[in-house]
């Protein structure tokens, strides 16, 4: 018989540094995708993304024009997940506090975008993938919050 393979356990600190990342990643990449739409009346929909909005009129993309700045909550909260990195880095314990800010700032903003979409008055709103990228960005920083604040216990890595 072959011996069964022994795989070598991942460092706990690996682990939150990708899911720190990933949501870092996601939060920046979120700055060229469309957040949401809304229906306009007739043949039309505005599409909202972080730093405008372009209303489309029977397939032909009309002039962008500036919305609300969603941008600006996201830069900041790309660059709190950038420290949270860096600090993962260097200093575990101040990791520690801006992991954790990282991932409040970021849930407040998504939950932000996502009640300005629901009460834009334009019409029903629809996710578009912009949102929903941050939703899974919102998911990988509360789990990398968790994961830097568990505790480690002798035989668990």
């Amino acid at each position: 018989m072959l011996p069964e393979p022994q795989s070598a356990p991942i460092n706990p600190a690996f682990r939150v540094l990708a899911l720190i990342g990933l949501a870092f990643f996601l939060t920046v990449a979120v700055h060229f995708l469309p957040l949401f739409t809304t229906d306009q009346p007739g043949p039309a929909w505005t599409v909202h993304g972080a730093w405008a909005s372009v209303t489309v009129l029977d397939d032909e993309a009309g002039a962008a024009a500036p919305s609300t700045p969603f941008g600006i909550a996201l830069l900041a909260a790309g660059a709190i997940l950038l420290a949270a990195f860096v600090l993962e880095l260097r200093h575990r314990a101040a990791a520690k506090q801006a992991t954790l800010a990282a991932a409040v700032f970021l849930v407040a903003t998504v939950a932000t975008i996502g009640f300005i979409a629901a009460g834009t008055g334009e019409g029903p709103a629809t996710m578009a993938y912009g949102l929903w990228a941050l939703v899974v960005a919102v998911a990988l920083a509360v789990l990398a919050a968790v994961l830097v604040h568990r505790e480690p216990r002798p035989g668990r890595d």
